[in-house]
């Protein structure tokens, strides 16, 4: 995000109401903030002409005054940001279709939302496509931090790769498509409700 220079509430712009959740059980984000545009609210930036709809209002502690900020990048919790999030993948993946193609039909296709969802049929493979896919992306400035497998072997490579990968999806189930994940027998589990 940005400092607003002039910190006058104008009627243009728009403040999107946020907060932050704690979740201790999250080894690399235990902190996040959470937007929601659709209130009566990675690396990809707004248009500088469109930044005005996305200010906040924030403050550090109650003593200090409050500040306003316009955000640079697209706010998830805003309508369009899943569909703008998919797009520039896309985007990216035509654009280096020719140097990585596997890589870039993964990104076409098997993508929903921010989860890659794909598979190799051999160890080695999947070694292979997991390394051009996240050259693919750093190409686009995005750094993959979670890597899930059934594959106790893929993972053990990643403690010497130069990015840290967050491992909390190994020891339990985690989410994905809005169901609980659980590598370990290569499941998705619907949660029923109490």
């Amino acid at each position: 995000m940005e400092r607003i220079k002039n910190e006058s509430m104008d009627k243009n712009n728009y403040y999107i109401p946020h907060h932050s959740v704690h979740k201790s059980e999250k080894a690399s984000t235990p902190l996040r903030m959470f937007f929601d545009a659709s209130a009566k609210e990675q690396v990809i930036l707004v248009d500088p002409n469109q930044r005005d709809l996305q200010g906040i209002i924030y403050k550090i502690r109650a003593d200090v005054p409050v500040k306003t900020y316009k955000l640079s990048t697209v706010t998830y919790g805003t309508v369009s940001a899943p569909f703008l999030a998919t797009r520039i993948l896309k985007v990216l993946a035509d654009k280096e279709i020719m140097n990585l193609p596997d890589s870039s039909d993964v990104i076409c296709n098997d993508i929903y939302m921010d989860n890659v969802l794909s598979r190799e049929f051999t160890l080695e493979g999947t070694k292979k496509l997991q390394t051009k896919i996240s050259q693919l992306l750093l190409r686009g400035g995005f750094e993959l931090h979670k890597w899930v497998s059934n594959s106790p072997e893929l993972l053990k490579d990643l403690s010497a790769s130069s990015c840290v990968f967050d491992k909390e999806f190994q020891d339990a189930p985690g989410k994905t498509l809005g169901m609980l994940c659980d590598p370990k027998v290569d499941c998705l589990h619907l949660q029923g409700k109490d």
